[in-house]
């Protein structure tokens, strides 16, 4: 039988720092383990649980019996929790919108995304621990920054292709906040809600005492920060479905490897109209002291995008015949 009283799901949301968070819950897993806490190394991606969200969505049934199993194995030196109960720890911010299709950034536009959130949900409650109490957390970003940096992140992973306006069009569900969490409480149990701008500063110790963690870090990393908007245009410039996959691995290279700068970009609004559509779409979490949308930083320059777009096409075309000399000089056996 699980020794597992407890469940806590951190469920993101995306681009709120659950990749800091999760890298330090992977490293100190033998430490989280001495006080009670499992957080389970599932697949060849042990860092988070994104694997798990993904399988959920598209295993057969039987194959729930497996995953439970999983989850309910005990680590190694596992010790007392302070409060009493042992507690099962998953964090994926893929638990945050995810639904049971195999593309998961589709069929959130086709009428049923809420039966098919439901059911999804349904699938991870079956896995957790029988019996045990089920605490979600979820950390949320204000709405045009959320939908900025998630649409940076995925055209520069290739999950996406298409303009902004388009993806948060399609992708409307997921910015009704309040509906969001009412789903979540009323399928796995109570939504504990925190702002991303409360969190930011000491990331990971806020998240660790919000979630009950006794482990503090001295410092919080900073990982996968939001590539700059003019790079993002460019990048989906090339749409994904025109690029043979070797070219859009590059240009996503090219894009990690870009320095760090202030973008000159703050939107990738088009029209007034676009902005207003979207707006009208986000729904508020039930959140005291939430920032409604910011006023934008204007609309985006169409003459402005194209000439960064062209400067960085040329400035890639320069990095790949840098690396290709460099390859010549390694193929004919010189030093570089």
């Amino acid at each position: 039988m699980t020794p597992f009283t407890h469940c806590i799901v951190h469920a993101g949301s995306h681009k709120t720092g659950t990749t800091s968070l999760q890298d330090v819950l992977a490293a100190r897993r033998g430490e989280l383990a001495r006080v009670g806490f499992s957080y389970p190394a599932m697949g060849r991606r042990k860092r988070n649980h994104n694997a798990l969200a993904h399988r959920l969505a598209t295993c057969a049934d039987d194959e729930l019996r497996v995953l439970r199993r999983e989850l309910a194995a005990v680590p190694a030196r596992f010790g007392p929790r302070r409060g009493g109960g042992a507690a099962l720890l998953l964090s994926a911010e893929e638990f945050s919108t995810r639904i049971g299709n195999l593309d998961p950034w589709a069929g959130f536009d086709d009428g049923a995304y809420w039966e098919h959130r439901r059911r999804y949900l349904g699938r991870l409650r079956d896995v957790l621990p029988e019996g045990a109490r089920v605490e979600v957390f979820l950390t949320l970003r204000e709405h045009e920054s959320y939908a900025h940096a998630l649409y940076a992140t995925k055209v520069l992973s290739g999950k996406i292709g298409g303009s902004f306006a388009d993806f948060v069009r399609r992708c409307a569900p997921i910015f009704d906040y309040r509906r969001q969490v009412e789903v979540l409480a009323e399928v796995l149990g109570p939504v504990h809600l925190q702002s991303f701008d409360a969190l930011r500063g000491d990331l990971v110790n806020r998240s660790f005492a919000s979630l009950g963690v006794p482990v503090r870090v001295e410092q919080s990393p900073r990982r996968r920060p939001t590539p700059p908007l003019e790079l993002v245009h460019w990048l989906a410039r090339a749409a994904p479905g025109d690029l043979p996959e070797d070219e859009r691995r590059r240009r996503a290279s090219f894009c990690r490897r870009y320095p760090e700068t202030q973008s000159a970009v703050r939107s990738l609004w088009s029209s007034e109209d676009e902005r207003q559509d979207f707006l009208g779409r986000c729904v508020p979490p039930p959140l005291e002291g939430w920032t409604p949308p910011a006023a934008a930083a204007g609309l985006a320059d169409p003459a402005l995008l194209e000439r960064q777009a062209d400067a960085i096409e040329a400035e890639y075309r320069r990095w790949l015949h840098a690396a290709d000399q460099r390859r010549k000089i390694v193929y004919f056996g010189r030093s570089v």
